[in-house]
Parts: structure tokens; C-alpha cells; sequence
């Protein structure tokens, strides 16, 4: 499915991007129950070089304080950092549109996360969607191994979906996937630019699902009128 051109063209951030060859296997082929792949340890004398890296700085008091320093810039470009991805993938739902999105789910529903769809998550080839890892470790079910499993999440509209949730590692760590969207994606008829955002019921924390189609800015409407 090809993006039209009044939509942007979304680029996949470096946790999201496919490349090569597809190392997904088809559901038909995991198994679900193998076991995790076993974990390196160092062993009893090795200490990791993290542990040991710095240290005859800090042993001095000078030393100390510029430790410290650099301790302290380093959390605050982790809290900033931190605060970048959260904002990306925020819920932009108004408390309108949440309400009106509760009423046809028929429930009580908490915004998660929401994912804009890039070029390789409205493929109908993949049929899959690809998850913000940093959201999908928060609120997906914790998955040990890559065998993953199946989850049925129900969009607003009040249908079901059977989708397969997994992960693979790349040299980026893991990458965290839906796959059985094709379905869903041909209905909704996604393309790049639109959004896709996640909720959890309240009662029960079962996941929900919601589509939005790209709007063009109030402004750049207006320059095209």
C-alpha cells in the first residue's frame, strides 16, 4: 500500500528500522514453548570494565567532585533524553475525542502510547507493526526468549484481533513487533503519517487499539486554500 501524496513521508528512527532480509519466521514455525537462550556471566574473578573504568580519578577528593560532575551531566542528558521519547510517543488524545473513543469501546480505557506509521508499517507484505521498544517493555506483557506470543487486542470499534507480539535483536538491541495486521491495516486502510495509539481497560488491563488518519496542520490547509 503506497502512502498518498498529501501524506508525509515518515522515516523509520533507528530502533524501527527493517533492513535486509526479513528475519522474522511465520508464527506456524516459533516454538512457544523453547527455552530462553542461555545468558554469558563473567566469571567469579573478572569484574566488568564499566566497574573499573575511572576509578583511580575518583580515588582523590579532586577526583571525587569531578566525578560527580559528570555523574550529574550525564543524568541530566538521561532524564532529557528520557523526556524526548516520552513526548514523542505521548497520547495526543483530547479528553473529547477520549471520551467519545470510550463510548464506542463500550469502556473505560487509559491512552497508552501512540506510534505514527512509517513507510514499512503500512506494507501489507509485513503485514506487522513495528513498537517503540521503550513503550512496548512498559506495557506489553514481559516476553523472556523470542519465541513471543499471542495476544488478542481489540480496536475501538469493538473487534477482536488475534496478532502474534515478539522480538529480534539488531545491532540496536531488540526490536519489538505485532505481526497479523494485515486484516486491520487493509480496513483501515493505513498509510505513512497516520497513527496508530494504544490504550489498556481499566478493569481489566486488556489492550485496545485506535486508528487516526494524518491531518494536515490548520496552517498548511489554509496556505492550500
Amino acid at each position: 500500500m503506497q502512502a498518498s501524496d498529501s501524506h508525509p513521508k515518515a522515516s523509520d528512527d533507528t530502533e524501527e528500522t527493517v533492513t535486509g532480509v526479513d528475519p522474522i519466521a511465520s508464527p506456524d514455525s516459533v516454538a512457544l514453548n523453547a527455552s530462553p537462550d542461555k545468558i554469558g556471566t563473567p566469571t567469579s574473578g573478572a569484574v566488568p570494565a564499566a566497574e573499573t573504568e575511572g576509578e583511580s580519578s575518583v580515588n582523590s577528593p579532586a577526583g571525587t567532585k569531578k566525578s560527580c560532575k559528570k555523574k550529574g551531566r550525564k543524568n541530566r542528558k538521561d532524564a532529557s533524553k528520557q523526556h524526548q521519547i516520552q513526548a514523542r510517543y505521548s497520547p495526543k488524545t483530547s479528553p473529547e475525542e477520549l471520551r467519545e473513543i470510550c463510548r464506542q469501546a463500550k469502556s473505560s480505557l487509559i491512552p497508552l502510547f501512540e506510534k505514527k506509521l512509517t513507510a514499512s508499517d503500512v506494507d501489507t507484505r509485513n503485514g506487522r507493526l513495528v513498537l517503540p521498544k521503550r513503550c512496548a517493555e512498559a506495557y506489553f506483557p514481559k516476553i523472556s526468549g523470542q519465541q513471543g506470543i499471542f495476544l488478542t487486542v481489540q480496536d475501538t470499534k469493538g473487534n477482536d484481533w488475534e496478532v502474534f507480539y515478539r522480538y529480534w535483536s539488531n545491532t540496536n538491541g531488540k526490536m519489538y513487533v505485532l505481526e497479523g495486521l494485515k486484516d486491520y491495516m487493509i480496513m483501515m486502510e493505513w498509510e505513512a503519517g497516520d497513527t496508530v495509539t494504544f490504550y489498556k481497560r481499566e478493569e481489566d488491563e486488556k489492550l485496545f487499539m485506535g486508528f487516526k488518519k494524518y491531518q494536515a496542520p490548520e496552517s498548511a490547509q489554509k496556505s492550500s486554500t
